[in-house]
């Protein structure tokens, strides 16, 4: 399916669209100023590594959101601010927001077929907080 580009927007190689000007300014002003001291993923208190002392936030596989990611990640009080900012520094590494690359991607096509930022995230956080336990889908 071919995606509309807006103004401003950049294609990436592999045909998935780079968020736009327009929702970049949206996203920042998501974004709390100390959301890096609030993430619960740096909190002394949080669990950060798996039982086999592996790093959740980069699994071997990049799109499978880890239970322990999922978890700290679902109970952040800067989950958004943090989603926000890699959508807009276009980080294809990590799980960053609740989120897996590939789910960024399809968040990124969805703004760039016209959803508006806050039923896009309002989604992301629908699925991360969800009792299902299958996270976020990809």
């Amino acid at each position: 399916m071919a995606h509309k580009m807006m103004t401003g927007q950049t294609l990436m190689p592999f045909g998935v669209p780079v968020v736009s000007v327009e929702h970049r300014g949206e996203l920042l002003r998501l974004v709390a100023d100390d959301w890096r001291d609030s993430a619960a993923c740096t909190s002394p208190n949080a669990s950060v590594r798996d039982s086999r002392g592996v790093d959740p936030f980069y699994p071997a596989d990049p799109d499978t959101l880890t239970d322990v990611a999922r978890s700290i990640c679902g109970r952040c009080p800067v989950q958004v601010s943090c989603l926000a900012v890699v959508l807009i520094s276009n980080e294809d590494q990590g799980i960053w927001g609740g989120t897996t690359p590939l789910v960024r991607d399809r968040i990124c096509m969805d703004l760039a077929d016209g959803a508006p930022v806050s039923v896009v995230l309002a989604g992301v956080n629908a699925a991360l907080t969800a009792d299902s336990g299958a996270g976020v889908a990809a």
